[in-house]
Parts: structure tokens; C-alpha cells; sequence
């Protein structure tokens, strides 16, 4: 008996140090960029959309299986920026394009032209985010994405709420 239980115990050791049980990449973010990996991401830090020029997305999802907190961080612009535009546009805060399985949750958002986008992929969820003062544009864009749950969010003072365009 006593051998079997050392056999199993050096079989879980072996198992440990030999098998690829995947690793969950986390990362804490305090500027704009692009995400192309997928895990868990969390904003540190309010960011301010003027300091980046032509940037057209502060955070471009990329990536399938990510999960965005922004701690109730801000992703704002103060009105001068040319982001995304010629004519004094101010961006996109999130953007996922080509994507599937992403959740952003507890960001705060104003003053850009597209609150949170997404393009072309599905089975989202936007979750307890504050998006208010969106001049032009929608809080919430949702272009050819499909299973996409908006739960517990806040839009007020926007140009528009949520745009659906050919999705669910």
C-alpha cells in the first residue's frame, strides 16, 4: 500500500513538471495598445486620449478569450485631440475586431467618438461600464457581431446608446 501511494504521489510530480496545463497570462495596462494574447488584462491608470496622435483606438482587442477590468479607470479625451479623424475626432476607447469571447468591465468612458466597438466577432460581454458624454457617436457600436450580452452598464449624455449594425 505504501508503495502505491508513493507511486501515485511521484505520477502527480511527474505530471507537474512534465505536462503543459497552459498558462493564464495576466497584465496590468496604463497606456494604449494593442492586445494579441489572449488573458486578463486590468487598466491601472486613467488615460487621456490627447497624448497619443493619430492613435484610432486606445485599446485594440485582437485576440479571442481576453478579459479587460478597468478598475473604474477612465479612458477619456478633453476635446482637442485629432484621434482617429481630421476634423477633431477623438477616437474609439475599446475596440475588438475579429474576436470572439472577450468581457470589458468597469471602464469609464467619455468624450471620444465610439465608447466601446466591435467588428466582426462574437459571444461578448460588456459588463458595469460608465459611458457618458459620447458627442457624435454611439456608447456602444456593435458592427456584424453576434451573442454579444450588455449587462449593468451606464450610458447617459451620449449622442446615441448602443448601435447595432447587422448583429445580436
Amino acid at each position: 500500500m505504501r508503495r502505491l501511494g508513493i507511486f501515485l504521489f511521484s505520477l502527480g510530480i511527474a505530471m507537474f513538471l512534465f505536462l503543459d496545463v497552459g498558462s493564464v497570462y495576466a497584465a496590468d495596462i496604463s497606456d494604449c495598445m494593442v492586445i494579441d494574447t489572449p488573458g486578463s488584462y486590468y487598466l491601472t491608470q486613467n488615460i487621456n486620449l490627447v497624448s497619443h496622435g493619430a492613435l484610432f483606438a486606445c485599446i485594440n482587442v485582437t485576440a479571442s478569450n481576453v478579459y479587460l477590468n478597468g478598475l473604474g479607470h477612465w479612458i477619456f479625451s478633453n476635446g482637442t485631440s485629432t484621434i482617429g479623424s481630421s476634423n477633431g475626432a477623438r477616437g474609439v476607447a475599446i475596440l475588438i475586431s475579429n474576436a470572439t469571447n472577450v468581457t470589458i468591465e468597469n471602464f469609464s468612458i467619455s468624450n471620444v467618438i465610439y465608447g466601446i466597438k466591435i467588428r466582426d466577432g462574437g459571444n461578448h460581454t460588456i459588463k458595469n461600464n460608465l459611458i457618458y458624454n459620447i458627442p457624435t457617436g454611439p456608447a456602444i457600436h456593435l458592427v456584424t457581431s453576434t451573442n454579444v450580452s450588455v449587462i449593468g452598464n451606464v450610458l447617459d449624455g451620449n449622442y446615441e446608446g448602443i448601435w447595432l449594425d447587422y448583429g445580436s
